[in-house]
């Protein structure tokens, strides 16, 4: 199956800061979209953009590269496969499976862990996850994706369960996909209130130095939910 690629510059709307307030963020808006019949081509874009000295490219805060089947009828958002970049054109992450509907019946969708050096974030740190809908919000982790160890882990569970006894693997259906490769991410003290499971390629290190006032009460945040 061909694909599109689809190259994505999300800008800087406003205060290059954090809010004030409970929940700290910045704004973004959805800037050029453009799109290309390669990966190699999509890449080069994003490289030669991210060299040029114009006002539009200092203000790009991620480009995404999204990989989306030709020909196929897709819900809104849906990729086969996406890469995040930072403003220089350097990679930090990627996705690894699919969300399409297309892919459900298929290896592509299903998630079989992270190998821990994919895991860029361990409990405790401080980082900010951009929601796909312009904003730009700061937490601290509390859980992080499965490794492809537990994720071996759970299927030999599963497989030995009375539901599938007697199957063959072919036959056996892992039940996770693309919305368990995710940190769980808390920004108030209250767990119920502001827990986010975040897709990995959206969470990063902070873009603007973070306030002692802030860095302190994400730590109690974060003890807040250790103790519970």
């Amino acid at each position: 199956m061909n694909s599109i690629y689809i190259v994505m510059a999300i800008m800087f709307a406003g205060a290059r800061r954090w809010s004030r307030g409970r929940e700290p963020r910045f704004r973004t808006e959805l800037g050029r979209i453009s799109y290309y019949f390669s990966k190699d081509e999509a890449e080069k874009a994003i490289k030669a953009n991210a060299t040029l000295k114009s006002e539009e490219s200092k203000s790009v805060y991620r480009y995404f590269l999204r990989e989306v089947p030709a020909g196929e009828a897709l819900y809104d958002g849906e990729y086969k496969r996406e890469w995040v970049y930072d403003a220089t054109g350097k990679l930090l992450d990627h996705t690894l499976c699919s969300t399409c509907h297309c892919d459900i019946h298929t290896e592509h969708y299903i998630f079989g862990g992270r190998e821990p050096e994919q895991i860029r974030f361990s409990a405790g740190d401080i980082v900010e996850w951009y929601d796909g809908y312009g904003s730009v919000w700061l937490g601290v982790v509390v859980g992080t994706p499965y490794t492809v160890g537990r994720c071996r882990e759970m299927y030999e569970t599963l497989r030995r369960s009375p539901r599938f006894a007697g199957l063959s693997d072919d036959k056996i259906t892992f039940p996770l996909d693309f919305s368990d490769d995710s940190y769980l991410i808390v920004n108030t003290e209250n767990y119920m209130e502001s827990h986010v499971h975040v897709s990995s390629h959206y969470v990063s290190a902070p873009t603007f130095p973070v306030p002692q006032n802030l860095l302190k009460r994400l730590a109690s945040c974060f003890k807040n939910c250790a103790d519970e």
